[in-house]
């Protein structure tokens, strides 16, 4: 009798949850409901690597074993970017961006977007590198063997003036063959009818 009713009660929960989902997909879908346009920034790359180096002394050399011995040792960290966005000459971003990681050794994740009113902006992208010691792409060879092409330049800027229609997306991302921030445009998603 137990069983019985258990696959009673497991059958009507079955039925109720298709007739639920079945609801529910008929229940419209709006991708954005605000008529605002957008400003998105987004990108993925790593930053360049900066080195404080100094010359061994001889006394130095010494005491260290045959095969670890070099003229120079080096210390470095990844760098720190500066990201700050003005739109209309009004500043609407200022933060640091780093890599991420828990050493923050791995690539930097940029990913912020910002609303705006439709219409006609003056839009003005900085990503600049912070800090100072000598880059590893400042160097005839990289010390990592790293092509320098495939970490990020010390400046980054995009000055640009967009037309936006309502729920326009405008991308800024970072166009690595170019080395240099570039501005996509996505087209307003549909509205509910």
């Amino acid at each position: 009798m137990i069983g019985v009713m258990r696959r009673v009660l497991g059958t009507a929960l079955g039925v109720g949850l298709a007739v639920a989902v079945a609801a529910l997909s008929q229940v419209p879908y709006v991708a954005e409901s605000s008529p605002d346009a957008m400003l998105r920034l987004s990108w993925r790359s790593r930053g360049e690597r900066i080195e404080h180096c100094r010359q061994l002394t001889a006394e130095e050399q010494e005491n260290l074993p045959t095969h670890m011995r070099q003229r120079e040792i080096c210390e470095g960290k990844n760098a720190l970017y500066r990201l700050t966005v003005e739109v209309d000459g009004v500043e609407v971003l200022d933060q640091v961006a780093r890599g991420s990681g828990t050493r923050q050794r791995r690539p930097i994740f940029v990913f912020r977007e910002t609303r705006l009113r439709p219409g006609r902006h003056r839009i003005q992208v900085r990503f600049v590198r912070e800090g100072q010691g000598r880059s590893e792409g400042d160097d005839q060879e990289s010390r990592e063997g790293r092509d320098r092409d495939a970490t990020l330049p010390p400046r980054l800027e995009l000055e640009t003036t967009v037309a936006l229609e309502p729920r326009e997306v405008v991308l800024v991302t970072y166009d690595a063959d170019r080395r240099r921030l570039a501005e996509l445009r996505a087209q307003p998603s549909p509205t509910a009818e």
